[in-house]
């Protein structure tokens, strides 16, 4: 009897052991997740980057060169107010994106933002704030990167000697509110699904505007100071693309509307169709596809592609005479009405390129 008791004793406290093991056990693993749930909101906390870097010597005259990529959140770029070559405050999530801020002195490069790995992989929450401030007296070389952040571009008084500028969905604003200090070769825009603004471009003393539009709106207004003629070659996938002149500004349009439509500003409106253009590359490549044995195919095929070249130039010709013809009717036009023409010399935007699905509109007025 006291052996049976003795054994019903030791299970018992078997058993509680058991339990107390057990439920230790759980308690451990919820302690164990609940410190991963705590270090995860921890390195996803908003952390802050601030770098900078001195003005360089005054014999030091080199172009910085800039390429900044930036995914979900704000954007600014704007003029240095102190004397520094660039300063940059980045707000990011840690553990969501990776910052960079790295300058390269054999290249005087400097590349900011985030990662590319951290910008083919962002979603809302990886949002955060960029503010790049850069020397106005120094020359620039500028490529941007834009994902889906709400981006502010105030180049005014900088001294902008290239741009390159790529957006996907995103909203962007770009302001020349001053002159560019020196000239600038070339400004590239490529806009995805887009809202893309420009104000003051004649402020940016550029020559050579390249445009590429996608399923968004494009509008760019040459307000400012002219200084030369401007060239703009534009290319409309699916969206619209808005061209914005002085109302003294002459335009030469020999844009092409493929199955989109181009207006050219001068009462001249062009809607494509499904016609085949005899400059089409498919006459080349039918000429091309012809035996090279046969020297009579050969010769004609020669014969037929310089045909088609030289009717391509005559076409340009007669459209660029008609614009110019259009342009001085509606100068003569405000001056028979007595309307105020614009003082000084007067200045051409030559605008080439193609509507393909979408359209190009240019209106003789810099407000919307």
């Amino acid at each position: 009897m006291t052996r049976d008791v003795t054994l019903a004793m030791r299970r018992a406290r078997g058993s509680r052991t058991s339990s107390r093991r057990r439920a230790m056990t759980r308690l451990a693993g919820v302690l164990a997740g609940a410190a991963v749930l705590t270090a995860t909101a921890r390195a996803q906390e908003m952390r802050s980057l601030h770098v900078s870097r001195g003005m360089p010597t005054a014999l030091d005259t080199s172009a910085l060169h800039v390429d900044l990529t930036y995914g979900v959140g704000t954007l600014t770029l704007t003029r240095a107010t102190t004397p520094v070559l660039y300063a940059m405050t980045l707000d990011y999530r840690g553990g969501r994106v990776t910052p960079v801020a790295d300058y390269l002195a054999a290249t005087h490069t400097l590349v900011v933002g985030i990662r590319n790995g951290s910008f083919d992989h962002l979603d809302a929450d990886s949002g955060g704030d960029l503010t790049l401030a850069l020397a106005p007296r120094i020359p620039l070389d500028l490529h941007l990167k834009v994902g889906a952040a709400e981006t502010k571009l105030q180049l005014g008084g900088l001294a902008v000697r290239r741009m390159t500028l790529e957006t996907g969905a995103t909203e962007t604003t770009l302001r020349f509110d001053s002159v560019n200090s020196i000239h600038m070769d070339e400004l590239r825009l490529r806009a995805g699904a887009a809202e893309l603004t420009a104000t003051g471009l004649a402020n940016a003393r550029v020559s050579h505007v390249d445009v590429a539009g996608g399923a968004g709106v494009t509008d760019l207004s040459f307000d400012g100071q002219w200084t030369s003629d401007i060239y703009v070659n534009a290319k409309v996938v699916l969206g619209q693309l808005i061209l914005r002149v002085p109302p003294g500004v002459n335009v030469v349009s020999t844009g092409r509307a493929i199955l989109g439509a181009i207006d050219d500003g001068n009462g001249d409106h062009h809607t494509g169709s499904m016609r085949a253009d005899s400059s089409d590359d498919d006459d080349s490549d039918m000429a091309d596809s012809a035996s090279d044995d046969d020297d009579d195919s050969d010769s004609a095929a020669v014969a037929s592609k310089t045909a088609a070249a030289a009717l391509k130039k005559a076409h340009a010709a007669m459209k660029t005479a008609d614009s110019l013809s259009r342009a001085a009717a509606r100068r003569s036009a405000r001056a028979a009405a007595g309307a105020p023409d614009s003082n000084g010399p007067q200045y051409t935007l030559h605008v080439s390129g193609s509507a393909t699905l979408g359209s190009i509109e240019i209106v003789h007025s810099v407000k919307p």
